[in-house]
C-alpha cells in the first residue's frame, strides 16, 4: 500500500492526493475509479503548466525586462532563504 501512494504523491499533485492514496483493497474499483482519477489531475495538471508556459514565453518576447527583474528578485529571494536557514535555531532546541 506504501509504494501505490507513493507512485501517486509522483504522478497527482495537490487535493487529490488525499482521496488518491486511500485506495481501496479491490483492484477492479481500483481501475474504475481511482485510475480515472490519477491520469486526470496528471493530464489536467500538465496542460495548465503547459498553457501558462507558452503565456509567459509570449510575455517574456514582447517585455523582455520582466524576465530580467524576475531573475533578479529570485536570486534575491534564495539568498534571503538561505540566510533564514542559516541562522535559525536548530529544532532541538
Amino acid at each position: 500500500m506504501k509504494s501505490e501512494s507513493t507512485v501517486i504523491n509522483k504522478l497527482a499533485s495537490g487535493v487529490h492526493n488525499l482521496k488518491l492514496s486511500n485506495l481501496p483493497d479491490d483492484i477492479i474499483k481500483i481501475a474504475k475509479n481511482c485510475l480515472i482519477d490519477i491520469f486526470g489531475v496528471t493530464f489536467g495538471f500538465t496542460s495548465v503548466v503547459f498553457a501558462l508556459t507558452i503565456g509567459l514565453v509570449n510575455v517574456f518576447k514582447l517585455f523582455p525586462i520582466i524576465q530580467t527583474i524576475l531573475k533578479y528578485l529570485g536570486s534575491l529571494f534564495l539568498i534571503y532563504l538561505a540566510y533564514k536557514i542559516s541562522f535559525s535555531k536548530s529544532s532541538n532546541e
